[in-house]
């Protein structure tokens, strides 16, 4: 380091942005070479630039006056703006001698990771220009038209279907909250809450909120994964996958894809879909959680979550419930895949062995098998993991989240507690735009109070009133 004040002035240069120490230190060795009359120049410059430049009152952009040029030419168009990030998008829009209307600047970048949200820039002075009016009025839908409008690229759910999967274009739901016995639909593959005639059309919507497009992709027909898909929504799948279709998958993760696995109980992995769930450092067991200490209302079988691990998809998320969810076997990930578990059920969470759906069926591997006669052992049980990195050395990067339960994510369970929250930001993590501001899904639901079984225990023992809960 230097003595005094070369060093000051090379900290004070390193402060600006895109100037590293070895920039600085140029710079400054250049400033205590050249000439007092030019140094003395660039002085009163910088004081004249400080002192008699300011934002333009409209529209945020620097001026010498009130108003920037652009807002005080007449024959620009106010009826049209261009809302741009900071001044120096102006001038690259203006190069294009196209554009006839007139700005805003928003003086920054969404960036919730460092405080900068919508507050933080200047929406309201956009929405006042507005005048508050037409369909999007609010300020985060304005933050999140803003985002889609700089995003650069299409981002495009692809939702699995030819399996029984949950339909993202069936929007049937249930406007209240059963123990699993009063809605398992008949199902005859396990004794758990299934939600298999309702579909995923609140968690479309909400996707689409976020400014994705959404499509169907039936891999049976069409070979491979497109190019244009952004992530791969696997919800409840209820038959067994063709080798062909498992094969197209790891080629898409392979190919740097996100895929979103929600693998149900009943549901039986094909041997080349097994070999690949294996590869992202998981194992899906046919077996059903119970977790007499968190769990939503009275059913033990309904897990509830309400701590989580640090991870950027549950930074921000309370309370989520999974009715009838099976259990993640940890194992050794491929490539260099990072794994880390993002659900886990209490201490006091054991398991029970479920049946699998008789129609389609492989038989489960052997090793994987377990005594259905041994008494549970309690402990907690991994219910859902993010993994990224690479499948193999040839691979590029991917991503993917897989849950054991999918009925969190139908019509019916998706607006409760923080369930949308979790899938959102889920999403959002898979289409790597974690950095990004959401926008609530909004989906209309009744008032409901819910409790945790812990909760609801402790509330009865306050009021001194009987308690079913488990």
């Amino acid at each position: 380091m230097f003595e005094g004040p070369v060093q000051d002035l090379i900290d004070e240069l390193g402060r600006l942005p895109g100037v590293g120490p070895k920039s600085a230190q140029r710079i400054a060795f250049h400033l205590l070479a050249a000439d007092p009359v030019d140094v003395t120049r660039l002085q009163e410059v910088l004081q004249k630039v400080k002192d008699g430049v300011r934002f333009c009152e409209v529209c945020g952009n620097v001026s010498e006056r009130e108003r920037c040029r652009y807002c005080a030419d007449p024959r620009r168009d106010p009826t049209i703006v261009c809302v741009v990030e900071e001044p120096k998008d102006v001038l690259a829009v203006e190069r294009t001698r196209e554009f006839k209307g007139r700005y805003h600047v928003l003086g920054g970048a969404l960036d919730p990771l460092a405080g900068v949200g919508p507050d933080a820039l200047r929406i309201r002075e956009l929405l006042a220009r507005l005048g508050g009016t037409g369909p999007a009025s609010d300020e985060t839908e304005i933050a999140i038209g803003i985002q889609r409008a700089l995003r650069g690229r299409a981002i495009t759910a692809c939702f699995l279907e030819g399996h029984g999967e949950l339909p993202m274009d069936n929007f049937e739901y249930h406007t209240h909250l059963e123990s699993g016995a009063g809605h398992s639909h008949d199902d005859a593959s396990s004794q758990v809450v299934e939600m298999p005639g309702h579909g995923a059309g609140r968690l479309r919507r909400a996707l689409e909120a976020q400014g994705y497009e959404a499509r169907k992709l039936v891999l049976a027909t069409e070979g491979d994964v497109p190019t244009g898909c952004t992530l791969l929504v696997a919800a409840n799948p209820r038959t067994t996958f063709l080798p062909a279709e498992s094969a197209a998958l790891r080629a898409y993760l392979r190919r740097g894809g996100s895929a979103l696995l929600l693998l149900d109980l009943g549901f039986v992995l094909e041997p080349g879909l097994a070999r690949l769930v294996a590869e992202l450092g998981v194992r899906p067991e046919q077996e059903v959680v119970v977790d007499p200490l968190s769990h939503y209302s009275t059913n033990p079988e309904i897990v509830a979550v309400t701590g989580y691990d640090p991870h950027p998809i549950t930074r921000s998320v309370s309370l989520t419930f999974y009715p009838g969810i099976r259990p993640l076997t940890m194992l050794p990930p491929a490539g260099d895949l990072r794994v880390t578990p993002l659900l886990l059920s209490s201490r006091d969470s054991y398991t029970r062995p479920v049946k699998p759906v008789g129609s389609h069926a492989v038989e489960p591997d052997p090793e994987g098998g377990k005594d259905a006669a041994a008494p549970p052992v309690p402990g907690p049980r991994v219910l859902g993991v993010a993994v990224e990195g690479r499948l193999d050395g040839d691979a590029q990067p991917m991503r993917a989240v897989v849950v054991g339960d999918s009925d969190f994510a139908s019509n019916s369970f998706f607006p409760y507690m923080a369930n949308s929250d979790l899938l959102l930001s889920a999403a959002r993590w898979l289409a790597r735009e974690e950095r990004t501001t959401a926008v609530a899904g909004r989906v209309p639901v009744a008032p409901l109070i819910a409790l945790t079984g812990r909760q609801s225990n402790a509330g009865c023992r306050t009021s001194g009133r009987s308690c079913c809960a488990a």
